[in-house]
């Protein structure tokens, strides 16, 4: 009997099951690509182990370039006798001092503030933003001087019914160029000009031309008692040294100043200094080492895992007939065994561990304090009593020790640059060392970030698909001869059946 078009003949005439003798044959047949696609399979768990711990490499190299830089301890905490007249931060290049800071007066802006309005000079009703300021027939201009210089005023256009909102409107689209801003408080009834620079060349002066009366507009219409304003510098000592500064913000000798108040007045009538203390922060740099040291021992027990991982041979990976056996569950715990081990004892990663080890492990011989030339001077440690516990262990108050007894060595210890290795900084070393590291795993299994891999694993997989696809065609043709091997078998049993009918027939018919 032939099926569709495949021309293939089911065992009704030889009473064999076709269909399943075909199966077994093709699945003796496909053992060997089976093998070859878990051997493929155990590659890509390899590529992908390999590329994850490269990731974790990579992430620690760049953590320790960045401890390779003397930036992470040399930030500065600053802290204020009276915070409620100075406060202050510094940069990392400010000298660990203390300064003594007397604020004789703060910095001040422009600024102008009007009596009640109620009635304008030409018998306006002024009650809210709606109201018109000024119903006199003759537009005028209002000059609004802002700085010290003769050319640092503006024109403020002022016509006949205009409202309140409008000459706020009018004052305050020029405000990018005064730095004036102007409100009006309906509650209170009065018109607020605040020029937003501070210092003595802050200035806010409102004048109005004469033609018609129009200077009333100033002094009885928006009620300014006076149309002119300056600001005022802040006066400081620091040190004893007298310093005049136009805001309330400013940096001296790497410290950053904040001016909160005035300093009070002794008993004496002597002003009371403030004492601003610079320190190394101590706490952060801890903080930072910390990180870093724990950074190294991830990357080092991740390594450490699968050099020792226990490998369990009899566990491969699923063929598509097995996962179809499995539940869920059971396929993952499955292939938790298959992973398992895969990268027990690999040269290269133990290659990068050793040199890990050996760059944070060795001595710097660049420190200038021969007491801090190793790790273990400033309390970073390794397990004595577990050679194969590769973590580091922190003294943190043996760190904080060394921080304070001689900072400058501790940030040798980790940074020092020098062409001889032995000189490196830990941190220096441990980078170059990690760069090596991750080039050579680069090389090997390439990255996720490549379209084209062309690593050895890459070139590895690309052959190994290329049997696969080889086997699967040479397959799919042995199949094809089974079936026409079969189909042949059923066609000649139906002829000869159908001749044997027919010759049964013609005896028959004879008797």
């Amino acid at each position: 009997m032939e099926i569709g078009s495949t021309n293939r003949v089911s065992g009704l005439m030889s009473g064999m099951d076709t269909e399943k003798m075909v199966k077994d044959l093709m699945d003796a047949e496909r053992a060997p690509l089976d093998r070859l696609k878990q051997q493929m399979t155990v590659v890509e768990w390899q590529r992908d182990m390999y590329r994850e711990l490269n990731r974790e490499i990579f992430s620690l190299r760049n953590h320790a370039f960045d401890m390779s830089l003397t930036t992470p301890y040399t930030t500065r905490t600053v802290t204020s006798s009276n915070p409620f007249v100075v406060t202050a931060t510094a940069s990392n290049n400010a000298v660990t001092t203390s300064n003594q800071v007397i604020v004789e007066n703060l910095a001040t802006n422009a600024s102008l503030t009007s009596g009640q309005v109620s009635t304008g000079a030409n018998g306006e009703t002024i009650v809210d933003g709606s109201s018109v300021i000024y119903q006199g027939a003759t537009p005028f201009q209002l000059t609004l001087q802002y700085g010290a210089g003769a050319d640092q005023n503006v024109k403020i256009d002022v016509t006949s019914g205009m409202t309140v909102d409008q000459f706020i409107a009018a004052v305050n689209g020029q405000s990018q160029t005064t730095g004036v801003k102007a409100s009006y408080d309906p509650n209170l009834k009065r018109f607020f000009f605040n020029q937003t620079k501070s210092g003595s060349e802050a200035q806010i002066t409102m004048t109005a031309n004469d033609t018609a009366g129009t200077s009333d507009f100033i002094t009885k219409t928006i009620q300014l008692a006076t149309s002119s304003a300056t600001g005022q510098d802040a006066k400081v000592q620091i040190n004893g040294t007298a310093f005049t500064f136009a805001t309330n913000q400013f940096t001296v000798n790497d410290v950053n100043y904040t001016l909160n108040g005035v300093s009070q007045i002794d008993a004496k009538g002597n002003p009371v200094s403030s004492t601003v203390n610079v320190a190394q922060d101590i706490d952060g740099t801890v903080e930072k080492i910390k990180s870093f040291i724990q950074a190294y021992n991830d990357v080092i027990t991740k390594i450490d895992g699968k050099l020792t991982e226990k490998r369990e041979k009899n566990f491969k990976p699923l063929t598509d007939a097995q996962r179809e056996q499995l539940s869920e569950k059971q396929e993952e715990q499955w292939e938790a065994k298959a992973k398992s081990g895969l990268l027990k004892s690999d040269a290269d990663l133990t290659n990068i561990t050793y040199a890990m080890r050996n760059a944070i492990y060795d001595t710097v011989k660049g420190v200038d304090n021969d007491k801090y030339q190793h790790l273990s001077s400033i309390g970073i440690t390794v397990n004595m009593y577990d050679h194969k516990d590769n973590k580091l262990y922190i003294d943190e108050d043996k760190l904080r020790d060394a921080l304070q007894k001689d900072p400058d060595a501790v940030v040798q210890l980790f940074t020092n640059k020098s062409d001889i290795k032995s000189e490196q900084g830990l941190a220096t070393r441990l980078k170059d060392a990690l760069d090596d590291g991750f080039k050579r795993l680069k090389e090997k299994v390439g990255s996720d970030d490549v379209l084209v891999d062309q690593s050895f694993f890459g070139e590895r997989l690309k052959q190994m698909n290329e049997r696969i696809f080889v086997f699967e065609e040479r397959l799919e043709r042995k199949e094809a001869f089974y079936w026409q091997k079969f189909t042949a078998m059923e066609k000649a049993l139906s002829k000869y059946n159908a001749q044997a009918g027919w010759l049964m027939n013609q005896f028959g018919g004879g008797q």
